[in-house]
C-alpha cells in the first residue's frame, strides 16, 4: 500500500478509518503517524483498535528497531506509546541468548548525537541506546555503562523495561575516548567474558595524546585480550578505519546496522575458534548499507 500515494489523493478521515481496519501490522506499525495526522486517532475506538492489533497480531519476525522507530515517532501519543512498550518487550525475544558476563558499552559523546542518516530525525545515540537496552535484556550476566571521555553512568543488570533503560543510556555528552572503557575493566577490576562497544567510531581523545596518554585503545585491548575475553566494536556509522586491532581473532568489528547483527555476534560469542577477520570485515561490508541505515 503507497501511503505516499494515499496521502496525494487527499482522502477524508473516514476513508483512512477504512484503511486503518484493513491494513496489515506492519503497515500499521510503519504508518501511527499519517493515521494520526490524518485525525484518525481522534476517535477512541479507533485508537483502541491500533493499539489492540498492534499488541494482538505482532508478526514472529519483527525485531526491536523497527518497533523502537515507531516509539519514536508517536510517544506523545500515551496509548500509542504504552501498546509499542508492549510490543517492544515481545520483540526482544526473537533475540538471541548472550552467555557469560558482558560488559555493554554505549558511546554518548557529542558526535553520537548526529542523524544516523540524511533520510530521517533518528539519531546514532537513540539507536546505540536501543540496542545497548535490548543486549543487557539477553546476557546471562551484564553491566551497562555509557561513556565520553569519562565513565557517565554504570547499570549492573539493570531490570527496567527496554524502552524505559534506552531512554537511560541516552545523552549528550562531549569528545570521545573508547579507551576508557577497558581503563574502567581493570580499574573496577570488572570480571567479565565480553565486551560489546556500541558507538561511531569517531574516538580522538586516546589517540591524540589530548589527555597526556597516547595509548591507543587497539594497545589496551592486545594487553587484556590475552585473558579470554572477547571484544565486539559496534560501529553504527560505518567508517574506513576501526579503533578495534583487527589482527586477533577474538575480537569482532562489525560496521552497519540490520537484522542479521544478532546472529553474527551470537555466532561469533559462542563459536570457540571465533570468525576469522576476513569473514569479519565482509560481514562489516554487508551491513553497510542495511535496510536500517536506509529507513531512517
Amino acid at each position: 500500500m503507497n501511503f505516499r500515494l494515499l496521502d496525494n489523493v487527499q482522502l477524508t478521515t473516514s476513508e483512512w478509518t477504512k484503511i486503518l481496519h484493513s491494513c496489515s501490522w506492519n503497515t500499521l506499525r510503519m504508518n501511527l503517524a499519517t493515521f494520526t495526522r490524518h485525525d484518525v486517532f481522534k476517535d477512541k475506538d479507533s485508537l483502541k483498535f491500533a493499539c489492540g492489533k498492534l499488541q494482538s497480531e505482532m508478526p514472529k519476525n519483527v525485531f526491536p528497531y523497527e518497533v523502537f522507530a515507531a516509539y519514536k515517532m508517536n510517544q506523545d501519543n500515551l496509548m500509542l506509546a504504552n501498546a509499542l512498550n508492549e510490543v517492544m518487550e515481545k520483540s526482544v525475544e526473537n533475540l538471541p541468548e548472550i552467555k557469560g558476563k558482558t560488559l555493554i558499552a554505549v558511546d554518548v559523546s557529542g558526535s553520537m548525537s548526529s542523524p544516523l542518516s540524511d533520510k530521517g530525525s533518528m539519531r546514532i545515540v537513540d539507536v546505540a541506546g536501543m540496542f545497548g537496552a535490548c543486549l543487557s535484556r539477553k546476557c546471562e550476566s551484564s553491566r551497562v555503562v555509557t561513556f565520553d571521555t569519562s565513565i557517565r553512568l554504570d547499570l549492573v543488570n539493570p531490570k527496567d523495561s527496554i524502552l524505559t533503560l534506552a531512554k537511560k543510556l541516552i545523552a549528550d555528552g562531549g569528545g570521545t575516548n573508547i579507551g576508557i572503557v577497558l581503563d574502567y575493566i581493570k580499574e573496577k577490576n570488572i570480571e567479565v567474558d565480553n565486551v560489546i562497544i556500541v558507538s561511531d567510531n569517531e574516538s580522538w581523545a586516546d589517540r591524540s595524546g589530548y589527555f597526556g596518554n597516547s595509548v591507543t585503545f587497539a594497545d589496551k585491548w592486545n594487553k587484556m585480550a590475552s585473558k579470554g575475553m572477547k571484544l565486539i566494536s559496534m560501529d553504527l556509522v560505518p567508517n574506513s578505519y576501526t579503533n578495534a586491532p583487527t589482527s586477533r581473532k577474538n575480537n569482532l568489528c562489525v560496521s552497519g546496522f540490520n537484522d542479521s547483527v544478532w546472529a553474527v555476534i551470537k555466532n561469533f560469542l559462542e563459536n570457540s575458534e571465533n570468525l576469522e577477520n576476513s569473514k569479519n570485515s565482509e560481514n562489516s561490508k554487508n551491513l553497510e548499507n542495511s535496510e536500517f541505515s536506509k529507513k531512517f
